[in-house]
């Protein structure tokens, strides 16, 4: 996944592949306590392999917004580990200070009439334009709100409607915003509480109606079980608030991916009750007060790991890529990426 000048072509052509169906979803959680690393866990959900493979940025590499002029233009102030979509997108990632991003679909999502008067940033990369460019929420947030550019949006030619997503952001403060589009003006969630996104609905409307989630449960009633975006955020806010105090990282990360791992869901076939079917494919925890990425794919028995302090950033490094089809990955793979020419 470079975006380097002679390769972003490429990168809007295959814009219709990472969302072939706006109706796949994802969940992420926000889990901090005193005294214990800031964790953030993220599924993706797909209905296929979309054959993601890790990546390492350095600092100092040149983007545009990969779209038609303006295109905003940017030097990356950090680099990054980030996982990506068909090795075109990036879905997910953390850069060297601690912050995290996150895009997830929310169908619904309008960023408004394309104003070619203003810079514009594809969707593909609005992920990555945050983590090239922030070292908190606090930072990205007050970036945003001035209005420097405009997200622009694909069509996805399946339902021929607009690619719909919202982005989530964190830092090793564990600070938290998650950023929606709706009639073209975007709207920012900014507070260290919202600790759970999954999609649909927006993002105040599902506050307003479930109180943060956990409120609403307990030995009079069940948690609800279903795979649907709301029964996920209640489940995730529930169960993350009571997850119990660790004696380690490596237990808060386990703790963590036993809560992921309620929010998965299952391999399964279409069916009259199921048309469309979509498959926890991956999941990742940032440990942002550490630095360290942890993946599990659907592919692999084992978990792997990589730890951005052994990692050099520094402008003129390598662009380095891991290859995800290798079955042998296990452990630490700092070491295993390889060099890719740019």
């Amino acid at each position: 996944m470079l975006f380097l000048k002679y390769q972003r072509p490429m990168l809007l052509i295959t814009a219709s592949l990472f969302f072939m169906n706006i109706c796949y979803p994802c969940t992420r959680i926000l889990y901090t306590k005193p005294n214990q690393a800031v964790l953030v866990g993220n599924t993706m959900d797909w209905h296929e392999d979309m054959r993601t493979n890790l990546w390492i940025y350095p600092q100092g590499l040149t983007h545009n917004g990969m779209t038609s002029a303006p295109s905003i233009q940017w030097t990356s102030k950090y680099g990054s580990i980030i996982a990506t979509a068909y090795d075109k997108a990036t879905t997910n990632g953390m850069n060297e200070r601690g912050f995290a991003a996150h895009i997830l679909n929310l169908p619904g999502t309008d960023y408004g009439i394309h104003n070619n008067n203003k810079a514009g940033l594809s969707i593909l990369l609005w992920a990555q334009f945050f983590l090239d460019n922030f070292e908190t929420v606090e930072e990205a947030v007050h970036y945003h709100e001035q209005d420097h550019f405009q997200i622009v949006s694909h069509t996805d030619p399946t339902t021929q409607q607009p690619i719909a997503v919202h982005l989530a952001i964190e830092d090793a403060s564990g600070d938290s915003a998650i950023i929606e589009y709706t009639d073209g003006i975007a709207h920012v969630f900014h507070n260290k509480e919202y600790t759970i996104v999954t999609n649909e609905p927006t993002y105040d409307k599902m506050l307003e109606k479930f109180d943060n989630g956990a409120n609403f449960y307990g030995e009079s009633k069940q948690l609800p079980g279903s795979t649907s975006s709301i029964d996920r955020f209640i489940r995730a806010t529930f169960y993350t608030k009571y997850l119990p105090d660790s004696t380690s990282t490596t237990e808060a990360v386990f703790n963590l991916l036993s809560v992921l791992e309620n929010v998965s869901q299952p391999a399964g076939t279409t069916s009259p009750e199921r048309t469309t079917i979509s498959t926890t494919i991956w999941k990742s925890v940032s440990d942002l007060s550490h630095r360290v990425y942890y993946f599990h794919s659907f592919q692999h028995l084992n978990m792997i790991w990589v730890s951005l302090d052994k990692l050099n950033f520094q402008a003129g490094a390598p662009i380095l890529k891991l290859d995800l089809t290798n079955p042998e990955l296990s452990g630490e793979v700092t070491n295993e990426f390889k060099a890719i020419a740019h």
